[in-house]
């Protein structure tokens, strides 16, 4: 998987989307929003403080909120 992995063009993959991204992402590392929107132009970011690269484990009760919060916004 890692082999092929390599091969995977990921910003062509990112530029044929036509469905908005949501991440929730870790204030571990920066999430570069403007980066992000030159591959995908509806790309929003819910930040949760104080996590690492598992939120959902680290702060379930925060990340099950900030799911609430990012679905309520792609739903209708």
């Amino acid at each position: 998987m890692l082999e092929r992995a390599r091969e995977f063009d990921l910003k062509a993959a990112l530029r044929a989307l036509r469905i908005p991204v949501h991440a929730i992402n870790s204030d571990a590392n920066p999430t570069q929003l403007e980066t992000s929107r030159k591959y995908v132009a509806r790309f929003e970011a819910e930040i949760l403080p104080g996590v690492g690269h598992w939120p959902m484990l680290e702060a379930p009760g925060a990340f099950g909120d900030a799911l609430e919060r990012v679905t309520g916004t792609l739903l209708p």
